[in-house]
């Protein structure tokens, strides 16, 4: 597995950990060998391990006719576009935007490629969270970007702020992060 996608597991991982503690245990999900995230609007990114073989499967239904079946996308498009090096492949189906048009709305395998990206994506969901709870909290922004930097380490805050939400969450987060550290092929949480 290269760093860039061990860098987008780490994101999901953060995400996944985020989505646990305020309730949510759908939005990242790790089975076996495979992690999927689905955003519930029609975005999913999909990652399967097959030995040393790594596949990457992304789709943004936004800019796509919500009536759009998806076997008609993928006669227009192709079943697929892959390229890759090595083991690790990449699988993403086209998208009805030109992807030079400004106007489009970032995939959401894009929201994954950049720490940046990924702390907008925790801070848009925590906001959301805040508003939902009638919270008038501030988000710490240096909490979430410690938090995308590594989720794994005890060090980042990712307790505290699941202890703060719901403390009850705390085991499924530890199990979820024990997970996705076992599906990266580590030995142990460092």
């Amino acid at each position: 597995m290269n760093d860039s996608t061990r860098d987008v597991v780490r994101r999901l991982a953060a995400f996944g950990a985020l989505t646990r503690a305020t309730g949510f245990d759908d939005v990242v999900v790790i089975d076996g060998d495979e992690i999927t995230h689905d955003d519930g609007g029609g975005n999913w990114i999909r990652l399967r391990k097959d030995g040393d073989r790594l596949t990457v499967w992304g789709f943004d239904r936004d800019d796509c006719d919500s009536e759009v079946d998806r076997t008609v996308l993928a006669t227009h498009f192709g079943p697929h576009s892959e390229y890759g090096t090595g083991t690790n492949h990449v699988c993403f189906l086209g998208e009805e935007v030109p992807a030079n048009d400004p106007a489009r709305p970032r995939p959401v395998v894009e929201n994954w490629q950049s720490d940046e990206t990924a702390e907008l994506e925790l801070a848009d969901w925590f906001e959301q969270y805040l508003v939902d709870a009638g919270s008038d909290e501030e988000i710490d922004r240096e909490l979430l970007k410690a938090i995308v930097n590594n989720p794994f380490s005890p060090a980042n805050g990712l307790r505290q702020l699941v202890n703060d939400v719901d403390a009850t969450k705390t085991p499924n987060v530890e199990t979820f992060l024990a997970e996705m550290w076992r599906w990266l092929g580590a030995e142990s949480i460092t």
